[in-house]
């Protein structure tokens, strides 16, 4: 008696892992569609660290600051860093909801960028990779 109602009540459990397994193996079904969020290598833009908001401040129209501010818009800018290296624009993960013009230059900026480093998965194989990163335009 015991065991059938342990069966009965693992059921739920094993029909919802078995329909997780199926889910992954049709997302891996086209391995070149897979976005990453985090590889064993990240993808690079430049040197360090302080190559990406020079560029940002370079190329950008608006006034940008290299650091969060008091007074500064913030606007996160998600991009695909993909197999070659190239980057495509994915979307605006938080932006000015008032100000559209924010939006607009942290777009046209992501854009513009030359290629970062490829992301690497298990040392050999690139991937596509997405990467989440703040510009700070200043009023």
């Amino acid at each position: 008696m015991r065991s059938l109602l342990f069966f009965l009540l693992s059921l739920p459990v094993l029909l919802m892992a078995q329909q997780t397994n199926d889910q992954n193996k049709s997302l891996s079904s086209d391995p070149d569609s897979v976005i990453y969020t985090m590889v064993q290598e990240m993808p690079q833009f430049g040197i360090n660290n302080n190559d990406l908001q020079k560029f940002i401040s370079e190329e950008s129209k608006i006034k940008t600051s290299p650091t969060r501010t008091q007074n500064s818009i913030n606007v996160f800018v998600q991009v695909i860093i993909e197999k070659d290296g190239s980057v495509t624009f994915d979307k605006i993960v938080k932006g000015d909801d008032k100000k559209k013009k924010y939006n607009k230059e942290a777009q046209r900026i992501a854009e513009n960028m030359p290629d970062w480093s490829i992301g690497r998965m298990d040392d050999i194989k690139p991937v596509r990779v997405a990467i989440m990163f703040p510009i700070w335009f200043i009023e």
